[in-house]
């Protein structure tokens, strides 16, 4: 989960400090070490005959994401982050084809590469 806080007129240094930014992040009694997320950031799935690799990237723009095929691994770039997601086997020799962002959900279609 991303939090945001206010920007300090010091620098968090110390344990005073940290306590200071604690007290901002988090709720009397609430554990800073609880899982507050379940759900996956990407997933893999069959629908209709493609097949799809769909990412979570909240804050992610259309004009901001790239991405590109390297090996079995799927390469998406949003701004100056990169990630490379392992495709699975079943996954490995397909081609991305389309991908569309809806949502906070980045949705990746993959086909067989179709040779001439």
């Amino acid at each position: 989960p991303v939090r945001r806080v206010p920007l300090f007129s010091h620098e968090v240094l110390g344990l005073e400090r940290l306590e200071e930014l604690a007290r901002t992040l988090y709720a009397e009694g609430e554990d800073p070490a609880a899982v507050v997320r379940r759900e996956r950031p990407y997933s893999f799935a069959k629908r209709d005959g493609l097949y799809e690799v769909r990412m979570l990237v909240p804050f992610a723009t259309r004009g901001e994401i790239g991405l590109f095929k390297k090996g079995d691994e799927l390469v998406v770039e949003i701004g100056a982050l990169r990630r490379h997601i392992g495709l699975p086997t079943s996954m490995a020799a397909l081609k991305p084809t389309r991908a569309r962002l809806e949502n906070g959900v980045l949705t990746v279609e993959m086909k067989e590469e179709v040779t001439a």
